[in-house]
């Protein structure tokens, strides 16, 4: 993973977490998923304790751009693997 967010350009491992840029699919804005709700911590009944391990954000912010944790607000599977993970271009609307 590179040190910088190429959705919102901070560092990653810093405060404050990442913008949160709705994906885009079959013309819907779906709302990422904050670090903490993804459906694994559901099945576990647990909530995280500390930053995640990958990118860095507390529970409650938004996941980095390339995170490997964060969960596609799709279908609830890996966003970085996932078929959702294609983020439209807003200029494609014009």
């Amino acid at each position: 993973m590179n040190n910088k967010c190429n959705w919102c350009g901070k560092e990653y491992h810093t405060p404050g977490g990442c913008a949160p840029l709705p994906v885009k699919y079959d013309g819907v804005d779906y709302i990422p998923v904050k670090f903490g709700a993804e459906p694994i911590w559901e099945e576990l009944n647990e909530v995280p304790q500390r930053p995640c391990h990958d990118c860095g954000v507390m529970p409650g912010e938004y996941h980095h751009c390339g995170c490997d944790v964060e969960a596609c607000p799709v279908c609830g599977g890996q966003f970085l693997t996932c078929e959702h993970s294609v983020i439209e271009d807003p200029e494609d609307d014009i």
